[in-house]
């Protein structure tokens, strides 16, 4: 199929099939939208409905795309969060996520004792209790390692059914009751006496004729026998008798029955039927703080699939007003009658398990998802940046040259940085507190720094130097400068002297690290300091240092050399290496830590009981790509986006605005009843109704023929106006049936608009498009 698609896409159409949609609709190559879609202008208001869901699922074809960005798209949103920010943070994610975020969110009117009320739903992450995605070094919990997780907090996520019309919640009962689709399930709410207290049918609705069976939760629930006032149930072999308007619970199957509608029809049984609210949960009254129905009431375990660990938001009912929810620091506050829920869990620490790339959390019923799908910066995107020791650093020729004789022992001990990628370490010739050797206009390139102290210990208020060496193209060891020391007993100002450049990690602005060094004296003993200084404009200069410290020999009278990493040499210790403004001590840490930037220091103690430090340095600061993603979205990455990210498609028509078809794809929705095109193509004269359309009752099809030698026609057509869109329906989800979208033509099984199955319909028969066109002018012309 997918070398059919290829050649489709470069060498004109195939025979007309479907085994190859989307193509030729879609031209996977060159990324570019090849149809028209038609529909009846006589079916215009029902028709235009499966014109949207068959465009939605065009928009939606995956293509090449630039990079490795995620694509937005009807069911999914996101966006490139820094580690360790709040994921609604200024310039993050948009909150409240809406159906103009999330397709799967409803943003439509119910109707209520004869009114129609506009309503939303909304998801809140808190701005005072944060999601984050954190690192082993932000978060309480340093067992993540180089891993990021995401940490969600007790009642940081909101999931809001808002009003955006006054509504009166204390006028539903049960002969006027509010209808409602929460979570994606009917909820028919029956009572509202409390401010924080409702009644309602919580269970899902089935309608069952006497002798008929459902399955419930796993089991099969049968409807025995219908009578005027009551019914009988069997589950599990066990029957009971259940009046109207009353429920049961069979506790060995863990299911609730309440019935709520009977047909009883005492001289024709086989009309006998009843509408049941079944489920964990049929119906129940609902208080505020209450775990949504379906579960044991405990959430111990903190897991965000179980029910339990979802509470009922329930406040004002009894206010007759719109629903507002405000979020802030101070944390979420509503007002008006506001119906939602929050998490109960909290996934803060390594053993609850915070979800890590390409996990997600679900709301109940699978309704809406949120997580993070994966970084910004892959895997083999990294230099490596190490500092060791150099025990044999001998440059008598440049100090001589430079008159330093004297003052640097030669050969001596000196702390090497060293990167793996070429001229990756820059001198930064204008560094504050830098004194630059000789003259030159740029700063200096190379892949090895070294540094070497002057500094002595003792009684002398000498200031002591820390002296830059570097090795050019050439491998040899040049003087770029020094930092100098302040006279006294007193450390000498530290001097970012250096920064990476690696990828989009450049200067010392933006997105940059800085390599900070300074000399630390005391009375006895001299030591330096090297600081790795990452900085973003999302994240602030001085919150995420790696700083080492390397001690110095002691000498009274003479220049110290480099000792070792930390007090003693050759061996890993605490406070070696400290990270953040905090300085948390790292340097007996047994595993890999990333920091926020996104620099991963490989396991401290190994490297640092031989006086090293390993650092994987991003070519960019690492970012979570966070997702918020309807029921059973995908999600578009790897560098594929969908073709609506980068191409807009031509407008749909009616079959009046358009005068041929002839030389093109085309999709024509509706049948030959409403759409003079579908009638052409299938060899009908307009308008073909009833039996003439050559469809029966129930019926919804796909089918394709050749339009044309390069081109092909697509009738996506129903009986009635909700069979034409469950038909739509199937090709806005086409992945889902591609299996079954074979040959020329399918039917789309189900009932209204819920799609059951796509199977073999059968090649269809057509008059070549071409020349209809020259021969339906009179048929136009009526229409």
């Amino acid at each position: 199929a997918g070398a059919a698609m290829l050649g489709a896409t470069m060498s004109g159409a195939l025979a007309a099939s479907l085994d190859t949609y989307p193509v030729p609709f879609v031209n996977v190559v060159e990324k570019e939208y090849d149809y028209q879609i038609i529909f009846g202008a006589k079916g215009l208001a029902e028709d235009s409905a499966a014109v949207t869901d068959i465009v939605t699922g065009l928009d939606g074809v995956q293509v090449a795309g630039a990079g490795t960005s995620i694509a937005d798209t009807e069911d999914t949103h996101n966006e490139d969060v820094p580690l360790t920010l709040n994921v609604v943070s200024t310039n993050q994610l948009k909150s409240p996520i809406t159906d103009g975020e999330i397709n799967t969110l409803i943003d439509s009117t119910i109707s209520f004792k004869g009114k129609s009320y506009d309503v939303e739903e909304e998801l809140h992450f808190s701005k005072k209790d944060n999601v984050t995605i954190e690192t082993s070094l932000s978060s309480s919990d340093d067992n993540y390692a180089s891993e990021v997780r995401m940490e969600v907090p007790k009642n940081s996520v909101n999931y809001i059914y808002s009003f955006k019309k006054a509504i009166t919640m204390s006028d539903a009962s049960t002969s006027d009751e509010l209808n409602m689709q929460f979570l994606g399930k009917a909820l028919t709410i029956t009572n509202v006496d409390k401010d924080t207290e409702f009644e309602a049918q919580v269970g899902d609705e089935y309608s069952l004729k006497e002798g008929t069976s459902a399955t419930v939760e796993g089991q099969t629930v049968t409807l025995s026998k219908v009578g005027s006032d009551s019914i009988q149930v069997t589950i599990g072999g066990k029957t009971e008798t259940i009046n109207k308007g009353a429920e049961k619970t069979f506790s060995s199957a863990g299911i609730e029955v309440h019935v709520d509608t009977i047909f009883h029809d005492a001289n024709n049984p086989e009309r006998n039927e009843a509408v049941l609210i079944m489920g964990a949960d049929a119906v129940e009254t609902v208080k505020d703080g209450d775990a949504y129905p379906g579960g044991d009431d405990s959430c111990d375990n903190h897991d965000p699939n179980d029910v339990d660990c979802w509470k009922w938001i329930v406040k004002n009912l009894l206010t007759n007003s719109t629903t507002s929810t405000t979020n802030n620091v101070t944390g979420f506050t509503y007002s008006g009658p506001t119906l939602g829920l929050q998490n109960e869990f909290a996934l803060t620490t390594f053993a609850r398990g915070p979800p890590g790339a390409g996990e997600y959390i679900n709301l109940p019923n699978e309704y809406v998802s949120f997580g993070y799908e994966s970084l910004t910066v892959k895997d083999d995107d990294y230099m490596t940046l190490t500092l060791d020791t150099s025990t044999d650093f001998n440059a008598e020729d440049i100090i001589s040259q430079a008159g330093l004789a004297g003052a640097v022992p030669s050969p001596t001990t000196a702390v090497l940085i060293t990167s793996n990628k070429p001229d990756s370490l820059n001198i930064d010739i204008d560094a504050t507190s830098f004194i630059l050797n000789g003259t030159v206009s740029n700063d200096i390139e190379t892949d090895n720094i070294y540094l070497v102290s002057n500094a002595t210990s003792g009684t002398d208020t000498e200031g002591g130097d820390l002296l830059v060496f570097y090795e050019d193209s050439d491998n040899r060891k040049q003087w770029a400068g020094k930092i100098a020391g302040a006279d006294g007993y007193v450390n000498n100002t530290p001097s970012e002297f250096a920064y990476i450049d690696f990828g989009s990690v450049a200067g010392t602005s933006g997105t940059h690290i800085t390599i900070s060094g300074e000399v630390v004296r005391g009375e006895e003993n001299a030591s330096i300091n090297v600081r790795i200084v990452p900085a973003d404009t999302d994240l602030a200069l001085g919150m995420d240092n790696i700083t080492t410290y390397w001690n110095l020999t002691q000498g009274a009278t003479s220049p110290n050399s480099i000792k070792g990493l930390g007090d003693n040499a050759n061996k890993e210790e605490a406070s070696e290496i400290n990270w953040g403004p905090s300085e948390k001590t790292l340097g007996t840490k047994d595993e890999d830590h990333r920091s926020k930037f996104g620099i991963i220091i490989e396991n401290p103690t190994t490297n640092g009981a031989s006086d090293k430090v390993s650092l994987q340095i991003p070519s960019d600061m690492v970012e979570a790509k966070f997702v918020v993603k309807g029921k059973g979205a995908a999600v578009t990455s790897g560098g594929q986006v969908v073709i609506r990210s980068l191409k807009t498609p031509a407008p749909s028509a009616t079959d009046a605005e358009i005068t041929a078809i002839a030389g093109q794809n085309v999709i024509l929705v509706g049948g030959s009843c409403v759409n003079k095109y579908t009638a052409q193509v299938l060899g009908k004269t307009f308008p073909a109704c009833g039996v003439d359309s050559g469809l029966e009752e129930g019926d919804a099809v796909v089918q394709v023929m050749d339009n044309g030698a390069e081109n092909v026609a697509m009738v996506v057509a129903g009986w009635a106006a909700e069979d034409t869109r469950r038909a739509g329906r199937a090709l806005r989800n086409y992945s889902v049936y591609s299996a079954d979208l074979k040959g020329m033509k399918v039917k789309v099984e189900g009932v209204g608009l819920t799609v059951n199955k796509v199977s073999a319909a059968g090649a269809a028969a057509a008059t070549p498009v071409a020349d209809a066109d020259a021969t339906t002018t009179a048929d136009a012309a009526a229409a």
